[in-house]
């Protein structure tokens, strides 16, 4: 068998920790991979997971016929039988390509109201693949697809052995935080729970990575708040590079709920971090006492009781850490998302080589 995985702009910025695994499982089941990406897009990261990577001009604010019809002949040489948009901002492109190759798409989906999105496609998707059961759900109520034609693929990670929450005694605790930083009311509030409880007794460094839109005041009003030689501000870094900043930390604090899986903190998890997440999420494996510590969005002191419980409770924080490795090794290991991308990848190729209606 032989995919196209056509990415969006940030797919791989977002996606890329978990798509390694992923390439590499279904090229053990038989799939061959063919990244397509924008002219103007690094296609390093997807060169790693598929055999060939083809390139295009195309935008989504217009309807390039030409370079549609370029690309799907470029595609229909390579023996591409099946596409895949990684998530839902590639959709559109995926949808005008399956058109025109006459061959069915997938679309992996990862937010709240992607439905809209599929919905104005002109050739709907033969499968969505949602990231957790909150997005199955929104889907379905959507009506922008048959139910039958949704299944949930988590998001596939690799979780380290261990936790790393309180391991290298000897070092100074770490706390990272990070966002796109378009929402000042919710990082001001970690970095207000964060000076209550930098005391010269508990004293921990805070990274806040990512750059956005808010990142100016946020700046500002850690100089107010008396955080200069305790927070470091770093720019926004892929998924691979951001896991590896997780590694190294003892807690991550997710600033904000969010109408998409919130792959930050799944990361962190599977980097070993105890993670803080806001109640307001949508993603299956924020489990209060079980994976994470589960604090009032927006509300910097219940988020700072939450960071202190944290750090004065090693022994628990470390617990909640391993907890939630072994929830990522029981629900999100690649060998799982692996089987079920593949079994969708089949399952419709074979129903549109038989012409009958794709069962669930």
């Amino acid at each position: 068998m032989r995919a196209a995985w056509v990415v969006s702009d940030l797919t791989c910025l977002r996606l890329g920790r978990t798509l390694g695994s992923l390439a590499d499982g279904l090229t053990d089941r038989g799939v061959e991979l063919v990244g397509v990406c924008g002219s103007d897009a690094s296609h390093t990261a997807l060169s790693e997971w598929a055999t060939d990577v083809v390139k295009s001009p195309m935008r989504r604010w217009f309807r390039p016929g030409r370079m549609v019809a370029s690309l799907a002949d470029k595609l229909r040489q390579k023996g591409v039988q099946i596409l895949h948009a990684l998530d839902a901002e590639a959709g559109a492109t995926t949808a005008l390509l399956a058109g025109e190759l006459g061959c069915p798409h997938v679309v992996s989906s990862y937010c709240l109201g992607d439905g809209r999105l599929i919905g104005r496609m002109d050739v709907r998707p033969a499968m969505v693949l949602a990231a957790g059961l909150a997005v199955k759900l929104d889907l379905v109520n959507s009506h922008c697809i048959p139910p039958s034609r949704v299944a949930v693929a988590p998001p596939a990670v690799r979780g380290v052995s261990d936790g790393n929450a309180f391991r290298q005694r000897e070092h100074c605790r770490s706390v990272v935080t990070s966002d796109v930083f378009d929402d000042y009311g919710a990082a001001a509030a970690v970095l207000d729970a964060f000076a209550r409880v930098n005391m010269p007794q508990t004293e921990c460094l805070l990274f806040a990575v990512g750059n956005g839109p808010a990142e100016h005041m946020l700046r500002k009003h850690a100089e107010e708040l008396g955080l200069g030689s305790s927070l470091t501000f770093v720019d926004r870094l892929d998924s691979r590079q951001l896991s590896g900043v997780f590694q190294t930390a003892d807690i991550y604090i997710s600033p904000r709920g969010a109408n998409s899986v919130n792959l930050d903190a799944l990361f962190a998890m599977a980097s070993g971090a105890a993670v803080m997440a806001p109640e307001d999420h949508v993603s299956d494996f924020l489990i209060d006492g079980q994976t994470a510590s589960i604090f009032r969005s927006r509300d910097a002191r219940d988020i700072a009781e939450h960071l202190a419980d944290m750090l004065e409770n090693r022994e628990k924080t470390a617990t909640l850490a391993a907890g939630a490795l072994g929830y990522l090794e029981e629900k999100h290991r690649p060998e799982l998302t692996v089987q079920q991308v593949a079994g969708a990848y089949r399952a419709v190729l074979a129903a549109e080589s038989s012409h009958v209606p794709l069962l669930a």
